[in-house]
């Protein structure tokens, strides 16, 4: 599946408000993504089971999960996924205010997060079980409980290059 310029808007699900996807590749590029809502995983995206997922050159901006994880992008047991040039602004959820992920394997690579909210844990970025690597993001003014930039729990791997955390709390 392959998506390119292209805008989402005020979509709702259970599951990603905007997109639903599994045991499929996915690639979205250069696309606008804007309060857009799910009730569970994935105000915008929910990606499970096998998905290889690549998120480049992207804006989030108000996407929201009601009642659990990933406010913008929900991964859950994918092959991997890769978020590029991304900016995620005023996302929120219970877990992962952005981005939650699940038993996968993620690398996000000069994205930049601001203003977003988990009412638990990893204001921006929620990891647990897998992979995180961060290169080169930006993360500003998150919040959470716990993990107001990135909450990061029994991965095999965490990796922070480069970037700035600033007033997350």
């Amino acid at each position: 599946i392959t998506i390119d310029k292209c805008i989402f808007k005020n979509n709702y699900a259970s599951y990603g408000g905007a997109i639903y996807a599994e045991k499929c590749t996915v690639t979205i590029t250069n696309t606008r993504f804007e309060n857009n809502h799910a009730e569970n995983g994935g105000g915008a995206i929910a990606a499970l089971n096998g998905v290889a997922l690549t998120i480049k050159n992207c804006e989030f901006d108000r996407d929201y999960s009601s009642f659990d994880a990933g406010g913008a992008v929900y991964l859950f047991n994918v092959s991997s996924a890769s978020i590029q040039n991304t900016d995620f602004r005023n996302c929120s959820a219970s877990i992962g205010g952005a981005v939650a992920s699940l038993i996968s394997p993620v690398t996000i690579t000069e994205s930049n997060f601001s203003e977003n909210k988990a009412n638990w844990t990893g204001g921006a970025v929620f990891a647990m079980y897998r992979s995180l690597t961060s290169t080169s993001s930006n993360y500003y003014q998150n919040t959470a409980y716990n993990g107001g930039g990135i909450y990061a729990d029994n991965l095999t791997s965490f990796n922070v290059n480069g970037g700035i955390f600033k007033s997350n709390a």
